[in-house]
């Protein structure tokens, strides 16, 4: 997953690489589809030594391994002293416990199923654990599996004052058309409403849940140069639920613009030339949104006319950043 916060390798080679050009180098990325997926949590402590929980689903039938990353803030070069200790339980009962600068601690044994460790980013002064854990089904006889179910973390205070912790979950799930592998890990929680009163999703954060719809932000999009899509329905003009948000806290990491991903909620995807001559395919996705907003950065680069963003109503900018950018509507011609 990475920082979220602009230092990730990828996003600093990016940085590099668009320095390298004097600016003329452009990157656009999606947003990513996380938002409503449970893969961000976020913990602040009021005391010390206070305890704090995650629960993190781990599903059967799962053929990829599976990975959570909890970040801490940055520290001082220098400064010693363990300021978290993470106590990860397994759904079998098996509880190990690592703090910050500890060595690794392992699940099982001959063979083990899971492992966490902690890291020092040297160059960002981050620091963070992961915890990975093996597949839960294996069509190898006698391979390593983990448990499927419920993994809880605790984390303890034991240094932090005020600081926020990040927790991510890696992206496992399956793309579309492709063998089903991965299944998506999420993390749960009593007071996460999944649900408003008339039973759509809720797209706001609950204040008494740790899990969070926002800084769900694409791991490799939160720096400050790429060009990065958000998606919303061309219709109805609001974001798609997919569509994934950035930071609220700062600096922002929010995306650049958002752009039509659906055509409406019953005309899922926007029209793309499909793999053979003359096809074409209804495609969705912020994945969708991303080149869009590349056609139109290069038209302006050669002349064209220069990225105009409007406001949505009600679409907060963690969402859609400085607005909607519109793009042209693609009507396939009838063939005869």
């Amino acid at each position: 997953e990475g920082p979220h916060d602009g230092t990730a390798d990828i996003e600093l080679a990016i940085l590099l690489l668009v320095a390298l050009t004097g600016g003329r180098l452009h990157v656009t990325l999606p947003a990513g589809n996380s938002f409503l997926s449970r893969t961000h949590a976020q913990v602040q402590f009021a005391s010390a030594n206070e305890v704090r929980a995650l629960h993190w689903r781990v599903l059967p039938d799962d053929r990829t391994p599976s990975f959570v990353e909890i970040w801490l803030p940055r520290r001082g070069f220098g400064s010693g002293g363990s300021r978290l200790s993470v106590t990860i339980t397994s759904p079998t009962g098996e509880s190990h416990t690592i703090a910050e600068f500890g060595g690794p601690v392992s699940w099982g044994s001959a063979p083990v199923y899971a492992e966490a460790h902690f890291y020092f980013s040297l160059l960002t002064g981050r620091t963070m654990f992961r915890l990975s854990a093996r597949p839960t089904t294996d069509l190898t006889p006698g391979a390593p599996l983990a448990p499927a179910g419920l993994w809880k973390i605790e984390l303890t205070n034991t240094g932090l004052t005020g600081e926020t912790v990040h927790a991510w979950v890696q992206r496992d799930d399956s793309l579309y058309g492709f063998p089903l592998r991965g299944r998506q890990s999420f993390f749960e929680d009593n007071d996460y409403v999944r649900l408003d009163l008339r039973g759509d999703d809720k797209e706001t954060d609950d204040a008494e849940s740790p899990v969070r719809r926002v800084s769900t932000l694409n791991a490799i999009a939160t720096g400050a140069d790429p060009y990065v899509a958000a998606g919303c329905l061309r219709k109805e003009l609001v974001a798609a639920k997919y569509s994934s948000a950035g930071a609220v806290i700062p600096p922002p990491r929010w995306p650049t613009a958002i752009v039509a991903s659906e055509d409406s909620r019953v005309h899922s995807g926007v029209m793309a030339a499909g793999a053979r001559s003359g096809a074409i395919v209804a495609m969705g996705g912020t994945s969708v949104a991303a080149p869009q907003m590349a056609r139109l950065l290069a038209d302006s680069l050669v002349g064209g006319p220069a990225l105009s963003f409007t406001p949505l109503a009600g679409v907060p900018a963690e969402r859609e950043g400085a607005g909607l950018l519109a793009t042209p509507i693609f009507r396939p011609k009838r063939y005869e």
